[in-house]
């Protein structure tokens, strides 16, 4: 057998091979992964335990390189954590992961640095904890498109926080209008305000969003929002119908289905 299986610290069997240690609710599990990796060159298991606080003691004071810990149990996560925690040396695998990007990304929050799923075979266990024992993360290409889109909606999210609490109420209302492609003179008689009111306040949304453009402003907020109406509520002001391009009949906003004359709001 080239490899070998003890309790004990990692200098039993020499100092290239990679000590590992198995936690695992499942005896057979825990025993036959223990024999299989046993046999492979360059490999030592150095301990093996239930997933529980007994496995985060004994990885403690073994100091594997590498443990292995079976998530198919409920509190497999919060272990993760605890030996993130106590024993940070030691790069956890997690195996039987699930694949939805929320446990994904608990995952990574955990501290895990390689993932396994229930299907995966013994050749890609032994890539994967290899690759950790050398202080790099390696999952399948799905697992990581899973997690690379988790995080990039999370990143939109935030976005879209900093974004909205940049601006004022009233800024927010402005960006909803453009959205709907009015110009300046067109929003101000939307808002009952002045046209160079308007132009003010465009021009400080563009300072705080760092773009240079109206269009700049439109591409950031479409990024960052998924709602139909933009970013905020237009508030109602008397005498003026929010309208949308397809039914807004003259230049001057009025609704062309709006029987009878406009109230004129402010000056344009």
């Amino acid at each position: 057998m080239s490899g070998s299986v003890s309790d004990g610290s990692r200098e039993s069997d020499g100092p290239s091979a990679i000590h590992v240690f198995i936690a695992t609710g499942v005896r057979l599990f825990r025993e036959g992964l223990s024999d299989s990796l046993g046999r492979v060159e360059g490999f030592h298991v150095s301990g093996l335990r239930t997933v529980g606080p007994e496995a985060v003691a004994a990885v403690a004071e073994l100091r594997p390189h590498v443990v292995l810990l079976d998530m198919s149990t409920p509190h497999s996560l919060s272990v993760a954590r605890s030996l993130h925690r106590r024993a940070s040396n030691a790069p956890v695998v997690a195996l039987a992961v699930g694949e939805s990007e929320s446990e994904l990304l608990a995952y990574a929050e955990a501290g895990i640095a390689g993932y396994l799923t229930s299907d995966s075979s013994l050749s890609e266990l032994i890539a994967v904890v290899r690759s950790a024992a050398q202080g790099e993360v390696l999952c399948s290409p799905s697992l990581t498109g899973r997690i690379v889109q988790r995080l990039a909606a999370l990143a939109t999210d935030r976005l879209s926080d900093q974004t909205h609490a940049k601006l004022t109420s009233r800024e927010r209302q402005i960006v909803a209008l453009l959205q709907r492609e009015l110009s300046n003179k067109e929003i101000a008689k939307h808002l009952g305000i002045e046209a160079a009111t308007v132009k003010n306040h465009v021009h400080n949304l563009l300072e705080k969003l760092n773009v240079r453009r109206r269009a700049d402003v439109l591409h950031l907020i479409n990024r960052t929002t998924t709602g139909s109406n933009g970013f905020a509520a237009i508030p109602p002001v008397a005498g003026v119908r929010v309208a949308s391009r397809d039914v807004r009949g003259s230049a001057d906003g009025a609704d062309s289905r709006s029987k009878g004359p406009q109230r004129p709001v402010g000056k344009s």
